[in-house]
């Protein structure tokens, strides 16, 4: 009897060591450590509602000038001028310099540009919480974050408009004397040569045109934000966040066509503008709202769905016959990936 109280004696000494061993210094080898204010948020987005559009034209040539030069008063705005220029050697015939011009060609106008919607793209996030606090008896945190998106898109054109235009050809004699090699541009108060301001002889032929645009838009989108964060802690592993505060898109586009307009009278040359490239980047600023819900499976790792509206700055480049606008104003994003507390 005495040698079976001893020993339980001494289990029961062991097991209230070992329950005090557990409830101290090793206790901590089994809590989950803590984290710091630092975590990152990487996901996919979906952004809706930006939109692009083209506008097309036909510039309106002043008198005096021509598609392939101009005849203008010089200083003494007298009948003969010294202020003229031209294009190419075949426009030397004979004794005389011959100018062209086109006008009232059919443009295809103004085109809304069908941008994918939503545009895939991907978002990066990175935050740090430095303040601790109680509302409404949750648990809440104020922080701030920084954060990179991208997204691109990329849109085919083809357009057609018909129409009356004009071609017109304006003859000037060159007296015997042998023009400057073209280019050539003279100017207000060049001397020299002197041209007739009005035409020695003028034809003016009319017909039906038809414009063929083909062209191709490529744009990417890539934006920066910062701003102040605000999460609270709404049940057990699941907490709401909020953020605001500025964003920046730089966007970089590029715009590349050709166009072509034949005429139905075939004493009209076809208009072929070549293979034209156009292109611009800058940063567009504005603001945006985020809001957005964490699931934590972990201390350290948690899954989030969100969307923000974001505003923006819009962005216009071209030429003198075409402008594209990059209408980025009120868009809108879906996204969802995982957040990591560090």
């Amino acid at each position: 009897m005495k040698f079976k109280s001893s020993n339980r004696a001494k289990l029961v000494l062991l097991a209230a060591f070992l329950a005090t061993w557990r409830r101290g210094g090793c206790a901590a080898d089994f809590d989950e450590p803590e984290s710091s204010g630092w975590y990152a948020r990487a996901g996919a987005m979906a952004r809706f509602n930006v939109k692009a559009s083209l506008k097309a034209s036909t510039p309106v040539l002043s008198p005096g000038y021509y598609d392939d030069g101009f005849v203008l008063p010089d200083i003494g705005k007298s009948e003969v001028t010294s202020n003229w220029g031209y294009n190419d050697p075949s426009q030397v015939v004979g004794p005389d310099l011959v100018f062209h011009r086109y006008d009232s060609v059919p443009a295809v106008g103004d085109q809304d540009l069908n941008v994918d919607n939503p545009m895939i793209g991907g978002e990066a996030v990175v935050g740090y919480r430095f303040l601790d606090l109680k509302l409404f008896g949750l648990a809440a945190h104020l922080g701030a974050e920084f954060g990179y998106s991208y997204t691109e898109f990329s849109q085919d054109m083809s357009f057609g408009a018909v129409g009356a235009a004009t071609y017109r050809t304006d003859t000037r004699s060159l007296h015997g004397s042998t023009p400057p090699l073209a280019p050539y541009a003279g100017n207000d108060s060049s001397v020299g040569i002197s041209l007739g301001v009005p035409a020695d002889s003028s034809t003016t032929v009319s017909s039906t045109a038809s414009t063929a645009f083909h062209g191709k838009l490529d744009t990417t989108l890539q934006s920066v934000r910062i701003g102040p964060s605000f999460e609270m802690d709404l049940v057990k592993n699941l907490t709401l966040g909020f953020g605001a505060g500025y964003s920046s898109v730089y966007v970089d586009a590029s715009l590349s066509y050709t166009q072509t307009t034949t005429f139905d009278n075939p004493a009209v040359p076809t208009i072929n503008s070549g293979s034209v490239n156009r292109d611009r980047s800058e940063w567009e600023p504005g603001f945006y709202f985020e809001m957005r819900a964490d699931y934590q499976f972990t201390h350290h790792i948690a899954a989030f769905l969100g969307g923000d509206f974001q505003y923006n700055r819009s962005m216009e480049f071209g030429d003198e016959s075409h402008e594209v606008k990059i209408d980025l104003g009120s868009t809108y994003a879906a996204k969802a990936g995982v957040l990591v507390r560090f």
